[in-house]
């Protein structure tokens, strides 16, 4: 076959994603022509689409020695490069594309991205804005600014970039779920903002899906043994989902439960197979497209579908906008709604999530776990815990290991003002990105760390007083909290897995209290193990708890030396009662679908949601309902009562009936609401 003709056959297969074809047409093309350049970009292309990287450099490569004036050619190569964590090499190739086409906007934003991940966060950001300049209408070049900027520790400005990129591109469905996901670092976000956010996320991308039938359920049956579902791309030892999902799925009742793990990103070696020994039943969906994922669940005959990742990194969200399982749940990796009006239920615990404060800002409805809504997996590999190191080495250390994008300026302002009655006091931070491109243990005063600096100088607070510490094996990571007297947790984002780390190691945490859920974890973990008095509900009483704490060393002592065990014995680490709790949850979900009509009502399209004037317009009210006496009397509009009353009775779900009722009064007042009146009493009203 001619020449040419081979190469329009590879690039049709190209095109249809029929990469093994496409390589070997292009193969045969070569041996045709082996010193045409294109040829080989071509098959470089077909290479890396194929996950065959190094192969496809030594195209790329080939094609320049062959043709070197190209700026394509130069440009995929440095794509490339970076792919394998060759920056450097990376950076040269974009450069010499660069000098043969100065002005190409896509060279421009890839160089920034390698830039980026070489920590060299500023020159990124300027590369970025040097693109958007000249290509105004360029998504992809703020959705990256925007993932600099909060790698930099900048969620408001990340926030701004990303609500950019999604006015622009409103299908790009990544750099809207980074937008939902940074909301919840900002320290003034507003609920409202953030709740109407994640609810535009899922009519732009999870709206109803009426071709989706659900899955025939052949046994109804109230209390069979269920099938249930977990959904995740963090199915690997080692990621801070995996401290509380494995314990989970090893815990769970066999007699209860079946369980079917999909893993939707795979990292081959011991990592994963832990997961893979805990799982009744393993599916690996990293190839299968949102479609094909849920025809597969379908076809599983799942009962209860749990997401555990929510809008974080490798979700798949869009699989469940499909509704592959007649019960859809999110859980455990995402502190907010997801915005999907196909997943009904969300778990959390009533401190995480007091009833009545945030229901009216889910999708989901919310299901509360009697306790914490999690279970921590005590680390196999920990070190003993060390004397308070105060003590023993005569200075008083404070530290933090969370990301530095929780390290905004109202906390470097908290934190300051403790260091500043504490004046020999020194602060230690420790996170991978620390380091330059994750070497061990390497002290690294990047751009981050200079960030960081920067703000607390501005404070008052020396340079000199502050450690950084990047990347290290988790086991010494866990010892490093031998070097800590006492940990400050970041706000309005608290930590959950590292917080839970520095309570085996004996760290007692100093946490301030908020009004969502991201920001009450601290909360929720400190109650769990009967520490509640060191949760602060204002920043005057943060900076004068950690202050008292840190000079009361004897105290200091006492709760090193017992939090290990105290944390053994809490039910923040039983993992049995939890899995029971869990399956209690699982089952009551599962009876309330039972006792619903035989056919389940199908996704409801958030905008197709009738106003109560269009769904009981006779309804004759009183103006106001009265009930209680004194103090305790409270007045509630008799519209909404009835509302309420007319949508329980028609057995409503809570989502639904929040999204009926807001039509006609705030979503805030209808969720007091219902939080406030039971059923028991609206039937003794008005039945």
């Amino acid at each position: 076959m001619h020449h040419h003709n081979l190469k329009a056959l590879a690039e049709l297969s190209l095109k249809e994603d029929s990469l093994e074809e496409a390589v070997e047409l292009f193969r045969q093309a070569l041996e045709l022509r082996p010193d045409d350049a294109d040829t080989h970009f071509r098959l470089g292309m077909a290479f890396y689409r194929w996950g065959e990287v190094e192969a496809a450099i030594g195209h790329f490569q080939s094609a320049i020695r062959l043709f070197p004036a190209r700026a394509k050619f130069h440009h995929r190569l440095g794509i490339a490069l970076r792919t394998k964590g060759l920056l450097d090499e990376s950076l040269n190739s974009f450069e010499r594309a660069l000098k043969l086409d100065a002005g190409d906007t896509e060279i421009l934003a890839h160089r920034a991205m390698t830039l980026s991940a070489a920590g060299r966060l500023r020159e990124a950001i300027r590369g970025f804005s040097d693109a958007e300049r000249l290509q105004p209408n360029f998504p992809d070049a703020l959705h990256h600014r925007g993932m600099a900027y909060y790698l930099l520790g900048q969620p408001a400005r990340a926030v701004q970039d990303y609500h950019l990129a999604v006015d622009q591109s409103p299908e790009n469905r990544v750099a809207h779920s980074l937008l939902v996901y940074t909301m919840n670092y900002t320290p003034h976000g507003d609920l409202t903002t953030i709740f109407k956010e994640h609810e535009r996320w899922g009519k732009l991308h999870a709206a109803s899906n009426p071709s989706a039938d659900l899955p025939p359920v052949v046994d109804r049956s109230p209390d069979r043994k269920l099938r249930i579902g977990y959904v995740s791309g963090d199915f690997v030892l080692g990621h801070s989902v995996s401290f509380f999902s494995e314990s989970m799925i090893e815990a769970h009742d066999r007699r209860e439960v079946e369980v079917y793990c999909y893993a939707t990103h795979w990292k081959s070696g011991d990592k994963i197979k832990r997961f893979l020994m805990l799982a009744d039943h393993w599916r690996n969906l990293c190839l299968s497209s949102d479609a094909e994922a849920a025809e597969r669940i379908r076809q599983d005959q799942i009962d209860i579908l749990v997401d555990l990742s929510g809008h974080t990194r490798r979700n798949r969200l869009g699989i469940f906008a499909r509704r592959p399982a007649p019960i859809q749940v999110s859980y455990l990796g995402y502190p907010n709604t997801t915005g999907v009006p196909a997943i009904d239920y969300r778990i959390s615990d009533a401190i995480a999530d007091p009833k009545g404060s945030t229901d009216g800002f889910h999708t989901e409805e919310l299901v509360r776990l009697p306790g914490c809504f999690l279970c921590y997996q005590l680390p196999r590999m920990a070190p003993p815990v060390g004397d308070l190191p105060a003590i023993t080495q005569g200075t008083l250390t404070l530290g933090s290991f969370c990301r530095p994008s929780k390290i905004n300026a109202e906390v470097i302002e908290i934190w300051s003002a403790i260091l500043q009655q504490l004046p020999s006091a020194r602060l230690l931070l420790h996170h991978w990105s620390y380091s330059i491109q994750g070497i061990e243990g390497a002290s690294f005063r990047g751009e981050v760390c200079t960030r960081i600096v920067e703000d607390f100088e501005k404070k008052g607070v020396a340079a000199d007083r502050v450690e950084f510490i990047g990347n290290l094996p988790y086991e010494k990571h866990l010892g490093l909290h031998n070097r800590l007297d006492l940990g400050l947790d970041p706000f309005p984002y608290n930590g959950t897995t590292l917080t839970c780390e520095a309570l085996s190691m004996g760290v007692p945490i100093v946490t301030l209290a908020g009004q969502t859920h991201v920001s009450r974890v601290g909360l929720s973990l400190l109650s769990c193990i009967g520490l509640p008095e060191l949760a602060a509900h204002s920043k005057d009483e943060y900076i004068r708890l950690a202050v008292e704490l840190a000079n009361d060393t004897s105290r200091l002592r006492r709760l090193r030396r017992g939090m290990r065990r105290r944390m053994a014995r809490s039910p923040l680490t039983d993992k049995k009662a939890h899995a029971r709790s869990l399956e209690n949850a699982y089952r009551w979900m599962w009876k309330r679908y039972c006792a619903a009509p035989v056919k389940p009502p199908q996704t409801i399209g958030l905008l197709d949601v009738p106003t109560f004037t269009e769904f009981c317009p006779q309804l004759e009210t009183p103006e106001t309902v009265v009930f209680g006496t004194g103090r305790r009397q409270e007045r509630i509009s008799g519209r909404l009562c009835a509302a309420t009353t007319a949508l329980i009775d028609g057995r409503r779900p809570t989502k639904q009936i929040l999204e009926i009722l807001s039509k006609d009064w705030p979503r805030q007042k209808v969720s007091e609401t219902l939080a406030s009146l039971e059923k028991r009493f609206f039937r003794g009203i008005y039945g």
